[in-house]
């Protein structure tokens, strides 16, 4: 298995960029987030813990991994062009499963950004609602609209580049797009 540190430092490198801010090493990581957590209103860090550490908010996260996977088979791909086809699937699931393992700490580092970006009024009503019959069946959706996403992109990109296209010739510009 020569791939498994490769692939699973694919997985981590997607995590490195947040977790860096937060610690210099995962050793370190709970405690910076605890520290972190003690850094922000009470009743914020309240609503963020109940919403974050839901069971639906997890399956949620959960039902996002074929995004994910899609995303790691195209950067396998492209990272390891002609690769047996066989390494491949091990390199996929040893990625699947290193993500899997790291899913508590993507929802703690998520929190963590949820707190530096809403306010802790905005939280609260945010966690009111996805308590709420909806709510939990709008967080169930989600992971259905994030998978529309890259299918949208690439109806509307066409359309954006064209336009760019025009706009660039109109103000004289040649940039190659």
């Amino acid at each position: 298995m020569s791939l498994r540190r490769p692939v699973i430092g694919v997985v981590l490198a997607m995590l490195a960029g947040a977790a860096a801010a937060y610690a210099d090493d995962t050793q370190k990581l709970p405690a910076s987030i605890e520290k972190r957590l003690q850094s922000f209103d009470p009743a914020a860090v309240t609503a963020a813990l109940h919403y974050f550490t839901s069971p639906a908010r997890k399956t949620s996260l959960e039902a996002m991994l074929p995004n994910i996977m899609q995303a790691m088979s195209v950067a396998l791909d492209r990272a390891n062009p002609g690769i047996d086809p066989e390494k491949r699937k091990q390199a996929l699931q040893l990625a699947q499963e290193a993500v899997m393992d790291k899913l508590d700490l993507l929802i703690d580092l998520s929190m963590i950004s949820a707190l530096e970006v809403f306010s802790k009024d905005e939280l609260i009503a945010l966690d009111e609602f996805y308590s709420t019959p909806v709510g939990q069946s709008v967080q169930a959706k989600m992971p259905q609209l994030v998978a529309r996403l890259p299918a949208t992109m690439q109806v509307v990109m066409p359309l954006v580049i064209e336009d760019m296209r025009a706009k660039l010739k109109t103000n004289g510009l040649e940039v190659k797009l």
